[in-house]
C-alpha cells in the first residue's frame, strides 16, 4: 500500500530528505508499484478514511488468498 503525500503532513524527524522531495518520491513509488505483478492500493484522505481503505484492501486480499478446497467426496474413506 502507498500513502499519498498530499493527505499526510510532513514531519521532519531528521531522517527524511525533505518536504520538497515528497511528491517526486510518491510518484516514483507509484511508478515502481505499477511495474510489479502485485496488488497495491494508494491511500488518500483523512486518517480514518485511509485506515478504512487499508482494512478493506487487506480483507479483500485475504479473501482472495485464503480459499478452501472443495469438500471431499462422500465416498472418501480415511480409515
Amino acid at each position: 500500500m502507498l500513502t499519498s503525500d498530499v493527505d499526510v503532513p510532513f514531519e521532519d524527524d531528521g531522517l527524511r530528505d525533505g518536504k520538497h522531495l515528497r511528491a517526486w518520491m510518491t510518484q516514483r513509488f507509484r511508478t515502481l508499484l505499477q511495474q510489479q505483478p502485485v496488488p497495491w492500493v494508494e491511500l488518500c484522505g483523512t486518517p480514518q478514511v485511509r485506515c478504512a481503505a487499508a482494512l478493506a484492501a487487506i480483507d479483500a486480499a485475504a479473501l482472495k488468498a485464503w480459499q478452501f478446497a472443495a469438500p471431499l467426496d462422500a465416498s472418501f474413506n480415511s480409515a
